[in-house]
């Protein structure tokens, strides 16, 4: 029966057929077969305790057993189908949940991806852009360099020259210095020379008295001429000490004439010393111009990059506000996102929930339904812990989210204190360059003035050098025509002394004669009439030596009135003389105040580029300060974003990892939820059949006993 109609597959059904057919085999042959008792002891069957009669009764009993024993089975077989239709129901709803829920996640996890990258953009532009302004104000920092280097090296240059310059200076002081000397010496030769001349007026004054007295002296008495020869002898005497003394003049005048010559060729050396100091001064004025020139042309090309700055300056701050706008936007896209993750995890809450309550309800089924609803659950409760570690980690971008604001506000508020100072500089910067070019004009002013007081000063200098030469051709024709007339005089006084030796020889004969006449005889007082002709001879060639002596002494005195014309020109040239030197010495000073100015501007102007170099390598220092600072800052963004980057991978490879792990335990436990079926369903069937045949046992021992053929 079993065999024809096949109703289980499973080795308790074999197993059962095997008992039916050793108690077939006990009915037909008689051998004994093993039975389960209530107690659990087996009894043995006998073909003697049962009787022929009972046998088809029985038979038809136990195939009424079997054939409900069958209904039974069947009906459980319907029951544990509908059952595994309803497990398989509930494990692809399960399967179908996991899956949204895994889609959801990447999906989630793929947004966050793209916001991360969207995010991260800007950032990498602002880098991309943070390097180009780098790489242009290394090139503008390396070119202030070269600038800075170049001034460097005039100022050295200029320190070098300084020296020089001093030197120059100490030597034109010493010239000038040996100039006053030596115009002191002239002006003590000049007193010399006037108290000389009044030496000689006294002298000729009193020649002229000495002559007017012999004249009158002749002229009143002829007999007086003994005592006029006399008179003339003293007058010769005098005049010849008055020769010397002249002739000493002379000499000392033509020493003094060598001494203006050596003068002469002092001040042409001073003149040249002058020029070369003129062309020195132009060379230094030539160099100051051109280096005005530089610092002009380097001031307009630092109002140019100052310029240039404002405008960079300008547009970082509106790509600041521009990315200010930005993460104001990306913040509330963010919060709405936000509020959609939050009710969709309400949603899955609520979800949860439900499935919680379907899981309470799928609880009271079977323990099968139990096991796989508690597997659920504990898989619902990983993915809720996931779903938690999902939320903590969005805290915690959060977290990092509000960290980057605050870091980008604090940069934002560092920037615009940056850009303050900056423009507090650039004000400062600016003033200082507006002050610099207006001492720049008035030093300018100062030079032109200088320069225009140095050509006045070298066309006086020109000026007076051309008087100095015009009086030196004159007192050289003046000495010269004294020189002439000197030899003319010596001349004369070497004839005047030749006539009165002779004179005198005539005298001493005259007085000879006289005497020893007069004692010889008082009568030849008579005799010396026919003398007399030669006497008024004699007088009449003294009156013409007179008239040459008044002839001399009217040359004399135009010759005094020539010297006293040319004391007159001495005394005004040296007047004039004074007045350039008290010129010279004015505008010496006021070449020295000027110098003095020049150093105190010079020295000024070192200190100012001193500072200006101090500030610009502040500046340089702060800029390379703000370059590490944001190199640190971007290093560290850089840091972090990578960071990320390798967690988001690190987070992709778990979560695609996880995925394949989730898809294999979805198998394995499909594959071991099959074999627990079988299992389950071949307990069952040994079970009932254990149960069943417990039933049979029972019911044939007590039939056997009722029977009577049970021992």
């Amino acid at each position: 029966f079993f065999k024809r109609h096949n109703c289980f597959g499973s080795n308790c059904v074999k197993k059962a057929v095997e008992n039916l057919e050793q108690l077939e085999k006990f009915y037909f042959t008689g051998m004994p077969a093993p039975s389960a008792t209530p107690s659990g002891a087996v009894v043995p069957w006998t073909k003697a305790s049962l009787e022929p009669a009972v046998q088809p009764a029985v038979i038809g009993e136990v195939l009424f057993l079997l054939a409900n024993l069958h209904y039974d089975c069947v009906r459980t077989h319907e029951k544990l189908r509908q059952e595994i239709d309803i497990t398989q129901y509930i494990t692809c709803q399960i399967d179908e949940m996991g899956e949204k829920k895994l889609k959801t996640i990447a999906a989630a996890v793929q947004r966050e991806h793209n916001k991360f990258r969207e995010k991260n953009l800007p950032c990498f532009m602002k880098d991309q852009y943070m390097q180009r302004i780098f790489g242009i104000c290394k090139k503008k920092m390396n070119i202030a360099q070269n600038y800075n280097n170049l001034l460097n090296e005039d100022i050295e240059y200029s320190t070098a020259q300084l020296p020089l310059v001093e030197e120059k200076m100490k030597l034109e002081k010493v010239n000038i210095d040996k100039i006053c000397a030596a115009f002191e010496e002239s002006k003590a030769t000049l007193a010399e020379t006037l108290m000389r001349l009044e030496v000689a007026k006294k002298c000729h004054m009193e020649a002229k008295r000495l002559t007017d007295m012999e004249r009158k002296d002749i002229k009143s008495n002829i007999t007086g001429i003994y005592e006029e020869l006399e008179r003339l002898r003293q007058s010769v005497k005098a005049s010849a000490e008055n020769n010397e003394q002249m002739k000493k003049d002379i000499i000392e005048t033509k020493q003094k004439i060598r001494e203006n010559e050596e003068i002469k060729t002092v001040q042409d050396v001073k003149i040249d010393n002058f020029k070369s100091s003129l062309q020195i001064f132009n060379m230094e004025y030539k160099e100051l111009t051109q280096r005005l020139n530089t610092q002009l042309k380097t001031n307009s090309h630092l109002k140019k990059e100052n310029m240039k700055l404002q405008k960079t300056l300008e547009s970082k701050h509106t790509a600041l506000k521009e990315n200010i706008t930005k993460l104001q936007t990306e913040q509330e896209n963010l919060e709405q996102q936000l509020c959609k993750m939050e009710t969709s995890n309400i949603a899955m809450v609520s979800q949860t929930k439900t499935l919680d309550n379907e899981i309470e309800t799928y609880q009271t089924h079977k323990s099968m339904t139990d096991k796989s609803v508690s597997r659920i659950s504990y898989e619902i409760l990983k993915r809720q812990t996931e779903l938690v570690l999902a939320k903590d980690e969005l805290k915690r971008y959060q977290d990092l989210n509000a960290h980057f604001r605050s870091s980008i506000s604090m940069q934002e508020k560092h920037n615009l204190e940056k850009e303050k100072k900056l423009e507090n500089l650039l004000e400062e910067l600016k003033r200082k360059v507006t002050e610099e070019n207006e001492k720049y004009d008035i030093l300018s002013a100062e030079v032109e003035e200088a320069n225009a007081h140095l050509e006045e000063v070298k066309k006086g200098y020109d000026e007076e050098k051309e008087e100095l030469l015009k009086h030196e051709q004159e007192t050289i024709d003046i000495v010269n025509a004294l020189d002439e007339k000197l030899e003319k005089l010596n001349y004369l006084k070497s004839q005047r002394e030749k006539i009165v030796e002779s004179l005198m020889q005539k005298k001493k004969n005259l007085q000879s004669k006289f005497n020893d006449r007069l004692q010889d005889d008082n009568v030849y007082l008579d005799k010396l009439t026919p003398y007399k002709e030669m006497l008024t001879e004699n007088v009449f060639y003294l009156e013409k030596k007179e008239t040459e002596i008044i002839n001399m002494e009217n040359t004399m005195k135009i010759q005094v009135k020539t010297m006293e014309q040319q004391k007159h020109a001495f005394s005004s040239v040296t007047a004039k003389l004074k007045g350039n030197i008290r010129k010279n010495r004015i505008s010496m000073m006021n070449v020295k105040t000027q110098l003095q100015k020049i150093d105190d501007t010079s020295t000024d102007s070192l200190r100012r580029l001193k500072e200006t170099q101090d500030r610009i390598n502040q500046l340089y220092s702060q800029h390379k300060d703000l370059q590490e600072q944001r190199q640190k800052v971007l290093k560290e963004v850089i840091e972090q974003k990578q960071k990320h980057l390798k967690e988001n991978a690190d987070l992709a490879s778990r979560y695609r990892w996880q995925q394949n792990h989730l898809i294999y335990l979805q198998y394995c436990f499909v594959q071991q939820t099959d074999k627990n079926l079988h299992l389950e369903e071949a307990l069952n069937d040994l079970r009932q059949l254990l149960s069943m045949q417990w039933k049979v046992h029972q019911n044939l021992h007590n039939y056997f006993q009722y029977r009577g053929m049970f021992n």
